[in-house]
């Protein structure tokens, strides 16, 4: 089954979140959902052949940037 990929993101306290949303190709007007977070020291993208095999098997799969409280803004 091909799968759509589309980047999406939110703001949350003033920051962006980046993410990636996987939509299986179907013409279901529903699907189940699973959202990816991953581990300390990674992004995203570290988890996209998780979500890709989830859509692949009729999953709504989204991945994203965590946004640590720690995050620094440089000048």
């Amino acid at each position: 089954m091909s799968v759509d990929i589309q980047e999406k993101s939110c703001i949350s306290d003033g920051k962006k979140i980046f993410g990636k949303l996987y939509i299986p190709d179907t013409k279901a007007k529903k699907y189940p959902a699973v959202i990816l977070s991953h581990g300390f020291n990674s992004i995203g993208d570290d988890m996209a052949d998780i979500a890709l095999t989830f859509a692949e098997n009729g999953f709504l799969a989204y991945t994203f940037d965590s946004v640590s409280y720690t995050h620094l803004t440089l000048p």
